[in-house]
Formats: structure tokens, C-alpha cells, sequence
């Protein structure tokens, strides 16, 4: 073989290394576009759900926070109808309104004699408390 057609030959094989190079650049060059568009989508993703997350968090502590208070509320509701049911089975049954409910005293025709605003026995002023503004409850309720 001639130096000349040795020449071209390796000219020939330069140049289809150089269209190749430069297609694997262009490639090269796509895939790095896609890698850093991938990444912005996942930094993006990352953030909303990082959002996501937050707002469930909050969401939850909230509730949980909502629970306890309901649950606070609950356990005095029960002890307000404990001690309702407690003050009905201790006040006294219905008797005579001429006799005090706690003493069994009778009424004379000028005596002062009371209503128990709590369980609503007929009381005479020994067996009764002030609860403020002209209220009074007997013994057994206070």
C-alpha cells in the first residue's frame, strides 16, 4: 500500500471517528439534560411532599390535641352526672310541706321555711346553708 492511500484510509477512518464522537457528544449532551430535568422533577416532588407532610403532621397533632380535650370534656361530664345521680339518691323523697325534709319539724303557721334549690326539699332555717343571692340548700346537698 502507498503512503497516499494509507493516508486517506486513516483520514477516512478520522473522520468517521469524528462523526461518531460528535454523535456521542449530542447523546451525551441529551442524557445530561434529562438527568438534570429528572433531578428538578425530584427536588420539586421532594418539596411537596415534604409540604405534604407538614400539613398532615399539623393535622394530626390537632386531632390528637382535639381528642384529649374531648376526652377531658367526657370525664367531667361524667362526674357532673355522678354526683346528680349521688345528690338523687341522697335527697330526700317527697313528704309533707308542713314538716322539714332533714328534721321532720313541723311548720308552725309563721315559721320561715325553705326550698332546697339543689333537690327542691322543704327545709326550716336550721337545716339550711345560704348559696348566695337568697338561695339555700339543705345539709344533706351542701
Amino acid at each position: 500500500m502507498s503512503k497516499g492511500k494509507l493516508l486517506q484510509r486513516k483520514e477516512e477512518e478520522l473522520q468517521s471517528v469524528k462523526t461518531k464522537l460528535s454523535h456521542s457528544e449530542g447523546q451525551c449532551t441529551e442524557l445530561k439534560n434529562a438527568v438534570e430535568k429528572t433531578e428538578r422533577e425530584l427536588k420539586e416532588n421532594e418539596k411537596n411532599y415534604k409540604a405534604d407532610l407538614e400539613e398532615k403532621n399539623d393535622t394530626i397533632k390537632n386531632m390528637k390535641d382535639r381528642v384529649v380535650e374531648l376526652l377531658r370534656e367526657k370525664d367531667e361530664l361524667w362526674k357532673k352526672s355522678n354526683m346528680m345521680e349521688t345528690q338523687q339518691k341522697s335527697s330526700p323523697s317527697p313528704r309533707d310541706p308542713n314538716t322539714c325534709a332533714t328534721c321532720n319539724k313541723d311548720f308552725k303557721l309563721l315559721e320561715k321555711k325553705y326550698q332546697c334549690r339543689s333537690c327542691k326539699a322543704t327545709i326550716c332555717p336550721s337545716c339550711c346553708r345560704d348559696a348566695g343571692k337568697k338561695e339555700r340548700i339543705c345539709v344533706n346537698c351542701s
